[in-house]
């Protein structure tokens, strides 16, 4: 069992990947420096989707658990974007988070509603589809990198601090607890919750560390590489669906696995 390479639009870097649980054959992902790129046939071609994006540089992407047309897109420079139509128009969604640069994103799937953000300032919520944005509190001051929400519950939520580590909160944000044990580095820059089963927990790492898995609930950590051990990791998806595929972005193009 190892990863297979997803045919991207470029072998290039790839910040984010994200399946739509309800049609697993639309994918998005962003390009480094290129924006976002859709495909609607599980990856055989793509076509970008950019129309309104401020800026091309995009961290990280969110898609609706029940609509696949509707996404989240985590800029550089330019905060939260928001597509209703699949990526055709995007409209800037950032009340709330001023001039924040914001690096990762995720929906919570039990409330298309409740959002959390990464910032370079820590984590931010939203309960309204990311019309305002709200602080939580209790991270150290190092960027967010990577976030995810547990499938079942919109409290529990899964934080990757560029250079802390892995921090859980199992209140929505208001209080913070590191979760370390086993991790190969603390640059964590992705992090995904397996849908089916919510105490495993996957995060990606820089420095070349590949992949690391969790089966307590991010209580311990183990090694999870095969084919990417040698890669650092900029975006991780596990699609819940029939196909049940790891999606990995790395420094070269993007990777799967059915783990």
């Amino acid at each position: 069992m190892k990863f297979d390479n997803l045919l991207s639009p470029e072998a290039n870097l790839t910040p984010a990947v994200v399946v739509c649980p309800a049609n697993p054959n639309i994918v998005y992902l962003t390009q480094w420096g290129s924006g976002v790129y859709r495909s609607t046939n599980g990856g055989n071609n793509w076509e970008p989707r950019n129309n309104g994006l401020a800026d091309p540089w995009v961290y990280d992407l969110a898609v609706d658990l029940a609509n696949c047309n509707t996404v989240y897109a985590a800029g550089n420079s330019q905060g939260v974007f928001k597509t209703n139509d699949g990526g055709a128009s995007w409209q800037a969604r950032t009340a709330g988070l001023g001039n924040l640069l914001t690096r990762a994103i995720t929906i919570a799937p039990s409330n298309p509603n409740r959002l959390y953000v990464g910032t370079t300032a820590g984590v931010y919520r939203s309960d309204n589809a990311a019309a305002t944005w709200t602080a939580t509190a209790g991270l150290p001051g190092a960027a967010i990198w990577g976030l995810a929400a547990a499938p079942n519950n919109a409290d529990l939520v899964y934080a990757g601090v560029y250079g802390d580590g892995i921090y859980k909160s199992v209140n929505g944000g208001g209080a913070w607890g590191v979760q370390n044990q086993g991790l190969g580095n603390l640059k964590v820059r992705a992090l995904s919750v397996d849908p089916a089963a919510p105490q495993i927990i996957y995060a990606g790492l820089e420095d070349n560390a590949g992949v690391y898995r969790s089966a307590d609930g991010a209580s311990n950590w183990a090694e999870f590489n095969n084919a990417l051990a040698s890669r650092t990791i900029k975006a991780l998806w596990l699609d819940g669906g029939a196909c049940r595929r790891l999606h990995a972005g790395t420094t070269d193009g993007a990777w799967y696995i059915a783990p």
